[in-house]
């Protein structure tokens, strides 16, 4: 027994789906200067947060070296305490 099949005959390619329009569309003419200068707006905000972090990191740079000293501090009491009893 012998069967045939159908040649399968290449699809064309499904279309884009495009839903339809909803709504107007509108438009916003901006001229130049209309809006904030990016680069002259953003100098102060970034020397804040640049002398914030400089600031911050100076003050844990000193709490460390606080701390180191009290650790010092406190090997050598504990030192001169032994050698006393």
């Amino acid at each position: 027994a012998e069967t045939q099949t159908d040649f399968l005959l290449d699809r064309p390619a499904s279309p884009l789906f495009m839903p339809a329009k909803i709504g107007k569309d509108a438009a916003t003419q901006i001229f130049d200067g209309d809006l904030f200068d990016f680069d002259r707006e953003v100098e102060p905000v970034l020397e804040v947060l640049v002398g914030r972090t400089l600031e911050q990191a100076m003050q844990e740079v000193l709490e460390e070296e606080e701390l180191l000293a009290i650790r010092k501090q406190q090997e050598l009491f504990e030192a001169k305490r032994n050698q006393e009893l």
